[in-house]
């Protein structure tokens, strides 16, 4: 038996935040043109897709709706036009305006009318599909001060990936020890490769803004002490 090893596709790069941006926009124009041909082939594929996808997506969701609407797009669209699709509504795609740039403008407005008629639909479905349901997926914080008991407090409501919702609430220190509980769990995890490079960058944008406020500041040195290394030798 011999090993075979599974080249990376490009959408695969994509996914893992691997992609630049032009390298994005060659693989969405590439994508888009899959999408036209089937615009082309019937006159009613938009309607039928539109309504295809309502019906997948009506009724109670689990963490196996998305692997169905997936399979009804690669079905209709190609793999590289369910792709297209994945990106526009649960990845980043529609914030970037690439797909309006460099697809043909019968598959941009497709694409924006499935956004615009399923978008909610698309992902609550997504949150649910191979996730962890006690994962979190959004945080609601209030910090206030507690003028009788002169102390912060910081409350932090989560919603899960399941809908349920839970409520930590502390004083600062309580707060700053969590954060270093995470970043205990953070630092076992071992490998910078497990995480995407913009996940990493807004944690040390967030990280380096916080060091700033945490660490002491210099104290200034007493009268009377001089630094030699600001002392200026000159000869008589």
């Amino acid at each position: 038996m011999s090993d075979t090893t599974t080249e990376p596709t490009d959408w695969d790069l994509i996914w893992q935040q691997q992609a630049d941006e032009t390298f994005v926009r060659t693989v969405v124009a590439r994508s888009a043109a899959q999408i036209e041909s089937f615009l082309e082939s019937d006159d009613q594929t938009e309607e039928e897709t539109l309504a295809l996808l309502g019906r997948r997506l009506s009724g109670p969701m689990d963490p196996a709706t998305y692997d169905v609407v997936r399979d009804a797009l690669r079905a209709l669209l190609g793999e590289d036009g369910a792709n297209v699709v994945h990106w526009y509504t649960v990845a980043d795609g529609a914030s970037t305006g690439i797909l309006e740039q460099v697809a043909p403008a019968r598959v941009a407005f497709f694409v924006r009318r499935i956004a615009a008629a399923h978008l909610p639909e698309f992902q609550a479905a997504y949150a649910l599909w191979k996730e962890v349901p006690d994962d979190w997926r959004t945080i609601h914080r209030d910090v206030y001060f507690d003028f009788i008991n002169q102390r912060h407090l910081v409350r932090h409501r989560i919603e899960k990936v399941s809908g349920d919702e839970i409520v930590v609430e502390g004083n600062a220190n309580s707060v700053l020890d969590l954060a270093r509980s995470f970043l205990v769990s953070t630092r076992l995890i071992g490998s910078r490769d497990a995480f995407g490079e913009p996940t990493i960058q807004a944690f040390l944008e967030e990280a380096d803004v916080v060091l700033a406020m945490l660490r002491p500041e210099e104290e200034p040195s007493q009268d009377g002490d001089v630094d030699v290394g600001d002392l200026e030798v000159t000869g008589e």
